[in-house]
């Protein structure tokens, strides 16, 4: 973890001026099927700092992506409110179509400490428990929060990039 070195880069990092980043956050209970995890700071700025609304996509189970709320999540939610304005009454598409915005998007919010609380279905989406560890990779313009499940699953593909590699 980040503090380990008192914030400097670890030195088992290949790169420690790397554009991605991976760290191993511990998942902090906070209530029935809840949990709470602390981002590093340099993690929490990439998507407008601490005390910042972020926009979670649920792409695939076992990952999360974080993004900016103020030009993703303002998108995504003007998209949803077109969707809810065709109705009530709703013909089945468009409530299904809703329904995938339910599944797929969740609005999080990156407390002023850092912490970010992931609500029953973020853990569900997830696949973690509190109490386990969780992978947060930082990338210039998102973040990304992996199951130990789904890290090892995409470990079994190895890129064309390094298949001549150990």
């Amino acid at each position: 973890m980040a503090d380990e070195t008192g914030g400097r880069p670890p030195k088992w990092r290949l790169d420690p001026a790397s554009p991605v980043v991976r760290e191993v956050l511990g998942v902090e209970e906070e209530g029935p099927a809840t949990g709470r995890v602390s981002l590093p700071k340099s993690f929490s700025e990439v998507v407008g700092g601490r005390a910042a609304r972020v926009l979670a996509v649920c792409p695939e189970a076992g990952r999360i992506e974080l993004r900016a709320w103020e030009s993703d999540g303002a998108n995504v939610s003007a998209r949803r409110s077109a969707l809810i304005s065709l109705g009530p009454p709703y013909e089945e598409p468009v409530l299904e179509a809703i329904r995938r915005f339910e599944d797929r998007y969740l609005c999080l919010t990156i407390e002023k400490d850092g912490r970010l609380r992931l609500p029953q279905p973020a853990m569900l989406h997830l696949g973690i428990a509190a109490g386990g560890p969780l992978v947060a990779w930082r990338y210039p313009s998102r973040l990304e929060l992996w199951s130990v499940v789904y890290r090892n699953g995409r470990l079994r593909h190895v890129a064309e990039e390094l298949s001549d590699l150990p």
